[in-house]
């Protein structure tokens, strides 16, 4: 596929599914599977439900796509770890004062 042709969209993970395949939906409602592409494919441990990726999709099959990057300011693996060091932060101005 030429990456002129590709279309780029982002998405969000819904589905985990068998064989490194995910349901991904976009924000117009639709839904399609998508791929871990082989630079992400030691991440898989970072791609949960809920997380945005970007999703390279074919323009001669729609229902398919290949997860190209992960948005990790909206992650679910990042919120857990970026609410505890506002939690920290908190509690030590709280023993300054």
């Amino acid at each position: 596929m030429a990456s002129s042709n590709a279309i780029e969209v982002i998405g969000t993970i819904v589905a985990l599914l068998p064989n490194n395949l995910f349901r991904v939906e976009l924000p117009n409602g639709h839904q399609l599977k998508g791929h871990a592409g082989e630079e992400i494919s030691g991440e898989l441990h970072l791609y949960l439900l809920g997380t945005k990726v970007m999703l390279t999709i074919s323009p001669y099959d729609l229902s398919k796509g290949k997860i190209t990057d992960r948005q990790s300011e909206n992650s679910v693996a990042l919120a857990g770890e970026q609410s505890f060091q506002r939690d920290f932060l908190s509690s030590e101005t709280f023993l300054k004062s």
